[in-house]
């Protein structure tokens, strides 16, 4: 289920991901990666306080969870910025450091080092 949930958020059929996440997390609620790929869906679908939640509880299950946290960073600050809140801003750019402690090399790198510079100052 969880694969097709994937397949569905790379074709952008955000809703059926959504459910089909939703399920898989009834089922195992324990599963980080399941919640990770929920917070995802919530930001595509515009849900940033579920998305918050979601990828919430996958850093909660395993803290080691560099994506959830790139994740997290970004819902916060779109939190942040919608509400002018100073204090989201800096929970934001303190998760993209996590991530970053914990994959150094990941993926669009130089992307996330230019957003910590940009709303660090």
């Amino acid at each position: 289920m969880l694969a097709l949930a994937v397949a569905y958020l790379r074709t952008n059929r955000n809703e059926p991901a959504k459910e089909l996440l939703t399920s898989v997390i009834q089922i195992r609620p324990d599963s980080g990666l399941a919640h990770q790929y929920l917070g995802y869906c919530y930001l595509r679908l515009d849900e940033v306080n579920k998305s918050i939640e979601s990828y919430s509880k996958a850093v909660e299950i395993n803290d080691k969870d560099w994506e959830a946290h790139r994740g997290l960073g970004v819902a916060y600050m779109l939190n942040a910025l919608s509400n002018e809140d100073a204090a989201l801003k800096a929970m934001a750019v303190e998760q993209w450091h996590m991530s970053l402690e914990i994959k150094p090399d990941q993926p669009r790198r130089e992307r996330l080092l230019r957003l910590i510079r940009k709303y660090s100052e």
